[in-house]
């Protein structure tokens, strides 16, 4: 009796941590666009989704003015991202133009982005900034620019990623290898720090303020984060 009382508890744990891996990744996003100063999109797009989210929210009144980050260190084809941004803004914004302009990244780290962005953004004056970038990467990536640039106050909006689970067309097989790619904020441990720099700045436990700046400290289920 107790050996199949065992197997079911056992069958019950099983069931309850398949159910949370496949859900694991929403757990990284959040999603509360606030009227900025500027719009940031963050490098490594795919699909061009994050652009698309940024145009839309400039034609949507969130802010004035539209900054695009894309890679200035890599060459296909002859041409640098940057030059192929600069050229698909020109063909694709329309009547915003000259409102939309191309940041150059030099690595691929969101840590050195905002080093970048920092530069790129300085001449506008902001004093709110509104970050989009894929759903996965929202949260880690608010946390990152909250602690590094403090001096802007933030929100976040998250474009639907095709390979992210609970996006049109994403893969379950996606989720936990999303969660665990992230960074982990969740978790609030150490242990995914080797795989990940930019995971480890936010799972150190010595200080709360990644974690309240990033909303952690009020519970992961939700998806506003207040402000810097």
């Amino acid at each position: 009796m107790n050996r199949r009382l065992l197997t079911v508890v056992l069958l019950l744990i099983v069931v309850a941590f398949v159910g949370f891996m496949a859900r694991a990744a929403r757990l990284l996003v959040i999603n509360d666009p606030r009227r900025a100063d500027v719009i940031v999109v963050l490098a490594g797009d795919k699909n061009d989704r994050r652009y698309w989210k940024g145009m839309e929210l400039l034609r949507a009144g969130k802010a004035p003015r539209l900054v695009v980050d894309a890679d200035s260190f890599n060459r296909y084809f002859g041409r640098t991202p940057v030059e192929n941004a600069a050229q698909f803004v020109a063909e694709t914004a329309g009547d915003r133009t000259k409102d939309v302009s191309v940041c150059p990244v030099r690595e691929d780290s969101t840590l050195s982005e905002t080093r970048d962005v920092a530069g790129c953004v300085e001449k506008l004056h902001p004093q709110s900034i509104l970050l989009v970038t894929s759903d996965y990467h929202s949260r880690r990536a608010l946390s990152i620019f909250c602690r590094r640039l403090p001096q802007y106050q933030y929100s976040m909006a998250a474009a639907a990623d095709p390979y992210f689970l609970g996006s049109n067309g994403g893969s379950a097989g996606n989720g936990p290898r999303r969660l665990l790619g992230s960074g982990s904020d969740c978790c609030g441990g150490s242990w995914w720090s080797a795989g990940n720099p930019e995971g480890a700045l936010m799972l150190r436990v010595d200080s709360d303020v990644p974690l309240r700046n990033a909303g952690l400290d009020k519970g992961l289920s939700r998806n506003r984060a207040k402000a810097c």
